[in-house]
């Protein structure tokens, strides 16, 4: 029993230095720019108002390569959106993260769109210590969803 009490106790110590290390942030550390997980994009994330937006800043790949695009070999373009009248808009520069608020140790509510598949996710973000964000999308709770790790660029 004496062991167990230990064991819970160092947990608990753990816990509190982990909500103390990752806690202190600041909601305004989410501003700039970060970079992808799979190293293909950056997103600039700035404040407006109370919520936070991010747009595409850089693309590994600059210029289209799916022959199924109307712009293959130039500037990509949101071919695949299911809004007829966007579809013709560039994804350099384009707002892919929406509306977020800050709930005192999550960024919650807001949309992430994700081009390659046309389609907008409900979204949260999380700060992953000093230089890292989790950032995950999904389709109505957030259980049923993806997460990707972010690195902020220096």
């Amino acid at each position: 029993m004496k062991k167990l009490s230990l064991i819970f106790g160092a947990f608990l110590v753990l816990c509190i230095f982990s909500m103390n290390a990752f806690g202190d942030q600041s909601p305004d550390e989410l501003s700039g720019v970060w970079l992808t997980e799979k190293k293909g994009a950056t997103i600039e994330i700035s404040k407006s108002g109370e919520t936070w937006n991010g747009k595409i800043a850089w693309l590994k790949e600059p210029l289209e390569t799916d022959k199924e695009s109307p712009a293959f070999g130039k500037e990509h373009i949101d071919f695949r959106n299911p809004d007829e009248s966007k579809q013709t808009r560039k994804i350099m520069g384009l707002t892919m993260l929406e509306n977020f608020k800050w709930t005192g140790n999550k960024f919650e509510n807001g949309t992430i769109y994700a081009p390659d598949l046309g389609k907008t996710y409900k979204c949260n973000i999380t700060f992953v210590g000093k230089d890292s964000i989790k950032v995950r999308g999904f389709v109505g709770v957030a259980l049923f969803g993806k997460t990707e790790v972010w690195t902020r660029k220096n």
